[in-house]
């Protein structure tokens, strides 16, 4: 388990580091917008150690304006969909 997350925080430090503003590749939103947001939703959901606040700033931003968008926001989990025990 150390292995993998030692991985996924190289790949997301990478990420970070090469995220514009105010989306990953700059003034437009892209594919590779939305699929980071479903990413860090996923490890919010999963695996929260992955993805600790603070740490992968622009990510997180990017993520935020996702998470704002109507699509994001129409398709979040009901209260009554839970994820399976990890």
């Amino acid at each position: 388990m150390a292995r993998c997350l030692a991985q996924i925080a190289g790949a997301l430090v990478h990420l970070d580091g090469h995220a514009k503003d105010p989306w990953f590749f700059g003034a437009r939103m892209t594919q590779a917008d939305i699929t980071i947001a479903c990413m860090i939703f996923y490890f919010g959901l999963r695996l929260p150690e992955a993805f600790p606040p603070g740490r992968y700033p622009r990510l997180e931003q990017i993520a935020r304006r996702c998470e704002a968008l109507d699509a994001f926001v129409n398709t979040r989990p009901a209260p009554d969909e839970v994820m399976p025990a990890r």
